[in-house]
């Protein structure tokens, strides 16, 4: 049976004044409807919510069984009436119909014949969609009057809007970010391939001139052709880094000898240096650089900075020589240390501390990408990269990396 709702209360109710509570009381009669339920239990519905499925018009039905015998000024209020009298009656407190709400009431006052409470949107007086709260309030003075019920309603609309449009603004946000990313990973990706891409084209065309000459040059064009499969591996290896950045994946961390990786992408960039009409010298004073990392985008790193390097020396043609120096030197905590020098203009002060930033390029052409890719993956390995100028001429950046990494804590960015 419902919660019982003694005759004090009731009466209470019906003395009760106009007051600014912002809580409002309601006291409902269910007895019709209990009726009607012992009714569907005699005729052996087990399940009031299977029951109700082949029957649209029952929930209505049911809420028509439940009538408001009384309430308080705020419930008044609440509703958007002028006076209880327009109440009594008729009970608003039903969920709007097609709402799963009203099954989910009915349902625990046929199987648990508890009351029903929580969160309501309902149909005001005023025809106002209204965020209900309801509370079943237990009896606990006086002789109860078995066929009645008492609720508590707090108007809630505004509370529940709010929270819809906060979390409407952060689904926005969440796209936003996410659209954000996908552009920054795309131009990403573009700009790591637009290198190799060009590599390809120009050693493909090579090759064919090399091969169409009236005395095929096989030499020359099966060297062109091993610099095709080298850019063609450098392409896979992008990829494949991208793929495991956006899946968190990393299983490519391995130990290998820097040094070994420098000349290795100075013969990678073997036609862009020949076209600056620059040269590259490595040098290191240590036996064995080794490191523990990612071998493919420690390659990156190193392209995008000799790329850099070679760029800003065509600003200063047949002024100073176009000389890249790389210099690779163990550290003494266990740390090996990547020096890129250039013979350019260098680095004006305002622009060193942006230079790592996504987006930020002083090239009319350039997308910011490159250097703060390098930022991103030398920091994945718990290393630190900077930037400064050369006292005698030109910029270095270098690069710190430790000898070993532990794959269980890389550094996610």
């Amino acid at each position: 049976m419902p919660i019982a709702v003694s005759n004090t209360v009731s009466r209470n109710l019906d003395r009760s004044e106009p007051s600014n509570s912002s809580v409002g009381f309601v006291v409902l009669d269910m007895s019709d409807l209990d009726r009607y339920f012992d009714e569907l239990r005699e005729l052996g519905v087990g399940s009031f919510r299977d029951y109700a499925f082949d029957k649209p018009s029952l929930a209505d039905m049911c809420f028509d069984r439940i009538h408001t015998v009384d309430a308080n000024h705020a419930f008044v209020q609440i509703l958007g009436g002028r006076s209880k009298e327009e109440l009594v009656g008729y009970t608003h407190l039903r969920p709007l119909p097609g709402t799963s709400q009203q099954i989910d009431a009915l349902e625990s006052l046929y199987v648990y014949k508890c009351q029903f409470d929580g969160t309501w949107e309902v149909e005001g007086i005023d025809g106002r969609r209204l965020i209900l709260m309801l509370g079943a309030v237990p009896n606990v003075e006086g002789t109860p009057q078995v066929d009645r019920a008492l609720f508590s309603v707090m108007d809630v609309t505004e509370h529940e809007r709010t929270k819809k449009q906060l979390s409407a603004a952060e689904n926005a946000l969440a796209k936003a970010n996410r659209v954000g990313v996908i552009g920054t990973l795309s131009a990403s990706i573009a700009h790591e391939l637009n290198q190799p891409m060009t590599a390809l084209r120009m050693d493909s065309q090579a090759a064919e001139r090399w091969l169409l000459r009236e005395k095929p040059e096989t030499d020359e064009a099966i060297a062109s052709i091993r610099r095709i499969i080298a850019s063609s591996s450098r392409i896979t290896d992008i990829v494949q880094g991208v793929r495991e950045t956006v899946l968190h994946e990393h299983s490519n961390i391995e130990s290998f000898d820097v040094l070994e990786l420098v000349n290795e992408v100075a013969s990678l960039l073997e036609r862009d240096i020949m076209l600056s009409r620059a040269q590259i010298r490595v040098s290191s004073t240590a036996q064995r650089t080794s490191v523990h990392a990612d071998k493919g985008e420690i390659r990156q790193v190193l392209v995008n900075l000799i790329v850099n390097g070679l760029q800003a020396m065509t600003q200063l043609s047949g002024q100073t020589p176009c000389l890249i120096v790389i210099s690779v030197q163990n550290q003494s905590a266990g740390e090996v240390l990547i020096s890129v020098r250039d013979h350019g203009p260098g680095i004006a002060i305002s622009v060193l501390e942006r230079m790592f930033d996504t987006f930020f390029t002083t090239k009319r052409e350039g997308m910011g990408i490159g250097l703060s890719i390098c930022r991103s993956i030398v920091e994945r390995h718990n290393g630190q990269i900077y930037a400064r100028n050369h006292p005698a001429a030109g910029a270095i950046v270098e690069f710190v990396l430790p000898t070993t990494t532990d794959e269980s804590s890389f550094t996610e960015t």
